[in-house]
């Protein structure tokens, strides 16, 4: 979606605002707007924007080597070529700066090797230095006023200038190189008249058509007579001596005729293009170039053009010169308004030849013709304009017949869609107030249907909510939320709603980033983001206004900033949003086979159509999308007999690699995903017999994120899956693999300390994470370089599961570190003494003071100190940028409540969840985490609420908490229903239920939504959860025989003392 125009805003006023140059064949146009600087690619493609924070005097364009010269003021900067991955793709950076002596810049021209002639109250010669980013003198010259105009000839061995108000232009001829005092060497010239008689107003250089060809050089010039003037050298060996050769009237009545000269390279082009395209043309050129003039166009006041030619000037001709009429037209060729001044260059684009530029008082605007058409009436047509708004736009709208009106507090910019802007508002205003409970907002932007917002709460949330909310939004919650980088400063956004297709464009500034945004629906989320751009490229000033355009079945995405338009093109971007958002997608897409498996919590039906698809393969039949399939009971009712096993998943996979045959629906990436998910189904048929329904949700997530290689962590949803589970047993095995490893990285990323239910299963975690900490060492604890078998690695968890004794063992067998005879020595004391508990305590500090945090939590674990520890620990975790920082201390804490009598052990995980688990969580907004920490606590009343949308979200979920996936909220909804008897429970799960058919829509599962609404509402009868965390005793002390008391049904008693007679055959062991 690359920016294919843009509007620069009011140019600088002066032909030095705007300079081309071709590179790579390519032609650049360097624009100035105050104090912008603007670099289009062909023209109108805007390639590049610069601002240089103070207004552009002059620019100029080295045609030989790339580079950009900006005058600003005294300044001066220097802008070179940076190349991407190939040469048409170009940049300019800064790469000189340097303030001048003698007064503002007036002038500015390019010379050989890197020579920049500059022109103020004194004409210098200076080259950009080779060493620093400096820009050294070679050349100095004092004027007696400030210099007009100083330009280089095109061998840069002339240089021609004048001063305000002078009636002669004076040509410097170069000498040799003067040699100073050490060895420097020094520019030197001499300079002779050319009179005129009346104040000068332009010259202008002749450029040829190759700069490697010696030709005469020849210079035209304009004063306030209203003649055209034509100087060349007579002197064949003394090019320096320019004459008066010709002279032409630019008087039309009471006005004068711009007058445009076609250089050698311009006309030559044009002429060599417009000669291969048709017979005509060649004859009329033929007939032009007679004699090889040098062509002046003239323009009048009423758009008509004279072309005239001069013959035979020059010291290479040893006839006189002349000047004759070629063709005048009494045909209006442009319809604009008066210029003040005209170029002309070589259109490299398209089917035109030629390419002017003409300013006018509000623009420059760039004109497109056919060489052999230039005389006939309309001729020149607009391809460009380099214009616009001297102030701000603050809005943008979209007329639905093109009209455009005006009005004198308002301006407007048309297209050809019929998109108007003004800058008449000073701020928007909604159409509808915003809802009461969304609470003050400083930024937002409200569009149709859709309100888009910063949160109240968190500049760094954009919330989107829907203004229907009884239909699309259910109790307070956003249908989509974004967390940027930085507090949102600046928001605008645009929506375009078409047959049931939404597409949202949205630009956002924050302090860190300037981002514009495109989002459309999509099968794999609510709202997926299509494309994005970095505004900062291209501007510095905030986007205040955006709105689509369409031209039939394209979209383009109008933005404003500053006095700024820009214009991005997305072909077919309007049939991609349809496509995402109505078509049923093939039965076998890689969506609907996950989304079956979170339907059902079977794998059966994904495996039966797996199968089938694979059948139709072998065969090489044509797949049909459908399969055959026309509803959700059909999919329900297929035979075991058709099911996937581990025997076919490697053919498949080969088949959906090869990409031989042909599968509708399927693009190159989502047959590699299938593939994936063939393999997952497979894994899954083998461990269905021992996994409830949410064991298989878990299942899925995690082995899909297994072999796809993902480093990431399993998603929340995929965490209360599992902890919902009645078979966690199953997915411990399934997560420590056959060999039984797991490090704390892989449980990490796994998120079993926060989904374990069971004590006793989550203390054989830690035991197994100790030993392989061991001996390996986990990477989230590395302060040190790694070791085998290190005691420190394992340390934090061993004191969480007090097992001190065993910690000693292996300090014992560790007597090659050196920290190991003391630290065997300190841990086997009483730490239930005091003493020695103050002792771990020091010690713990002394590492804090090394930077050895997490070695210091263990030293404050073993003094009973397990707030201490948890503080410690999540701050490490920020520190070092954790995806889940406080997720370290809660799989310490956990397993330290697990196995201790300690009066502390509990008050500490409970603020764990508290005070860092639960802010983490609606500082995300994350809906799935807040509802597993209600579930850990013991709330369920309060989990369904979070999942129904209803009761104080501010205090239980933030203003940030969103819809989330609203399909795995009506399913864990459903998995809690049982626990939680209300009366009104009926109506609020409808709402809930509309809105995940509504996403089942939306992803491309028209099958399963349909099913979705068809089925009733049932009661199930499941067991009771019990929270993780219970409430702590009110003295906040844990007793031996409170402890037995809460472990009854877990340690098993001991068998009843009976007495029995012994026997004489009891003592036969004895020996007697």
């Amino acid at each position: 979606m690359p920016c294919t125009w843009s509007s620069s805003g009011k140019p600088n006023p002066g032909p030095q605002s705007l300079a081309t140059a071709v590179r790579h064949g390519i032609l650049y146009t360097a624009v100035a707007c105050g104090s912008k600087l603007l670099l289009y690619r062909h023209t109108i493609q805007l390639v590049q924007l610069i601002d240089t924070q103070r207004y552009i005097d002059r620019l100029a364009f080295d045609r030989r080597t790339g580079c950009i010269a900006i005058a600003n003021g005294a300044a001066l900067q220097l802008y070179h070529e940076r190349y991407a991955s190939f040469e048409e793709t170009i940049s300019w950076d800064l790469s000189h700066t340097a303030s001048l002596d003698g007064g503002p810049i007036t002038s500015l021209s390019w010379g050989q090797g890197r020579e920049l002639l500059v022109g103020n109250s004194t004409l210098s010669l200076h080259i950009p230095s080779s060493q620093t980013s400096g820009i050294d003198r070679i050349w100095r010259f004092p004027l007696s006023d400030a210099c007009s105009s100083a330009l280089f000839s095109p061998d840069a061995s002339l240089i021609a200038s004048f001063q305000q108000a002078d009636r002669a232009i004076k040509v410097w001829r170069r000498l040799p190189d003067r040699t100073l005092q050490g060895g420097a060497r020094q520019a030197d010239f001499d300079f002779l008249y050319l009179p005129h008689p009346r104040p000068l107003t332009a010259m202008k250089w002749r450029q040829p058509f190759r700069e490697d060809v010696t030709v005469d050089n020849i210079l035209y010039t304009c004063c306030m007579d209203g003649f055209l003037r034509i100087w060349a050298s007579d002197v064949p060996h003394d090019s320096h001596l320019l004459t008066l050769h010709e002279t032409i009237d630019l008087r039309e009545g009471t006005s004068l005729q711009v007058p445009v000269v076609l250089d050698d390279d311009v006309f030559s082009w044009a002429a060599h293009k417009a000669s291969r395209r048709s017979k005509q043309a060649q004859k009329l050129l033929a007939e032009i170039n007679q004699g090889a003039p040098e062509l002046v166009l003239l323009l009048s006041l009423r758009g008509c053009l004279d072309v005239y030619g001069c013959y035979h000037l020059g010291s290479r001709t040893h006839k006189p010169s002349s000047q004759r009429l070629v063709y005048s037209s009494d045909t209006k060729v442009i319809d604009s308004p008066p210029l003040q001044w005209m170029t002309a260059d070589i259109c490299r684009e398209g089917e035109d030849d030629l390419l002017f530029y003409g300013a006018s008082d509000e623009n420059v605007t760039a004109y497109s013709v056919k060489l052999d058409q230039l005389l006939q009436a309309g001729a020149l047509q607009p391809i460009g304009v380099y214009g616009g708004h001297t102030t701000v736009i603050t809005s943008l709208q979209q007329t639905p017949i093109g009209f455009c009106s005006t009005a004198e507090s308002q301006l407007y910019w048309k297209l050809d869609s019929g998109l108007y802007c003004d800058y008449s508002q000073n701020e928007a205003t909604a159409d509808q107030p915003l809802p009461d409970y969304l609470g003050p907002v400083k930024v937002f932007s409200q569009n149709g249907e859709y309100t888009a917002m910063a949160s109240p709460t968190s500049s760094s949330v954009l919330q989107i909510y829907h203004t229907d909310e009884s239909l699309y939004t259910v109790s307070q919650l956003p249908e989509y939320t974004v967390r940027l980088p930085g507090f949102i400063q600046q928001l605008c956004w645009s929506s375009l709603a078409d047959d049931g297709c939404m597409v949202l464009g949205i630009c956002i500034q924050t302090t860190t980033s300037h981002q514009l945004l495109v989002y459309k629906p999509d099968h794999a989320t609510t709202w997926q983001r299509s494309w994005h751009k970095d505004m900062s490229d291209l501007t510095k000033d905030a986007v205040t206004a955006l709105c689509w355009t369409r031209n039939t079945e394209e979209l383009s995405l109008v933005a404003a900033a500053g006095s700024q338009l820009f214009l991005f093109d997305q072909p077919g971007l309007k049939q991609q949003a349809k496509q995402g958002s109505i078509e049923q997608l093939a039965v076998y897409h890689p969506i609907m086979i996950e989304q079956l498996i979170l339907r059902s919590g079977r794998s059966r039906s994904a495996s039966a159509i797996l199968g089938m698809l694979y059948e139709q393969l072998i065969a090489s039949q044509t797949v049909e999308p459908m399969l055959g399939l026309d509803s959700y009971a059909a999919i329900d009712a297929l035979e075991a007999t058709q099911l996937l096993d581990a025997a076919k998943v490697d053919s498949l996979c080969s088949l959906l690699s090869e990409q031989i045959l042909e599968i509708p629906g399927l693009s190159s990436a989502e047959r590699n995903t299938l593939s994936i998910w063939a393999q997952v189904v497979v894994q899954l048929q083998a461990k269905e017999a021992i996994l409830d329904e949410m064991g298989i949700r878990f299942a899925s997530s995690f082995l899909y994120h297994t072999l796809t290689e993902t480093t990431g962590y399993l998603t929340s949803t995929a965490s209360l899956y599992a902890y919902l589970s009645q078979s966690q047993d199953a997915l411990v095995d399934l997560i420590t693999g056959d060999a039984g490893g797991l490090t704390w990285q892989q449980a990490d990323r796994s998120g079993c300390v926060s989904w374990i239910r069971d004590a006793t299963l989550l203390t054989r975690i830690g035991d197994v994470v100790a030993r392989n900490e061991y001996l390996a060492g986990d990477t989230i604890t590395s302060e040190t370089p790694r070791k085998e078998r290190d005691p420190v690695a394992a340390s934090l968890w061993m004191h969480a599961l007090h097992q001190r004794t065993q910690l000693v063992s292996l300090w014992r067998i560790s007597q090659h570190l050196k920290e190991s005879g003391p630290t065997m020595r300190l841990l086997q004391n009483d730490f239930m003494n005091a003493r020695w508990r103050t002792s771990a305590s020091k010690n713990a500090f002394a590492l804090l003071g090394k930077q050895r945090d997490v070695y210091a939590a263990a030293w404050f674990l073993l003094a009973g100190k397990p707030d201490d520890a948890r503080r410690v620990l999540v701050k490490y975790c920020k520190r070092c940028e954790h995806e889940y920082p406080w997720r370290l201390a809660l799989a310490v804490l956990r397993l330290f409540d697990a196995t201790t009598i300690e009066p502390g052990a509990h008050a500490a995980l409970q603020q764990c969840f508290q005070e860092d688990v639960q802010p983490d969580g609606q500082q995300r907004g994350d809906l799935f985490l807040l509802v597993q920490v209600q579930l850990m606590l013991g709330n369920e009343r309060e989990a369904m609420s979070l999942l129904l949308g209803e009761g104080d979200l501010r205090e239980l979920a933030g203003p940030e908490a969103v819809a989330g996936d609203a399909v795995a909220r009506y399913t864990l909804f459903a998995a809690l229903r049982a626990r939680l008897h209300q009366a009104d429970i009926a109506s609020k799960e409808k709402q809930l239920k509309q809105l995940a058919c509504r996403q089942l829509k939306r992803k491309g599962c028209s099958l399963l939504a349909d099913a979705l609404e068809k089925t009733e509402l049932q009661v199930l009868d499941a067991p009771k959860l019990n929270g993780i965390v219970k409430e702590p005793l009110k003295d906040d002390k844990r007793t031996l025989e409170s402890f037995l008391e809460a472990q009854k049904g877990k340690l098993s008693e001991a068998p009843k003392a009976v007495f029995e007679e012994p026997t004489m055959d009891s003592f036969a062991a004895f020996d007697f």
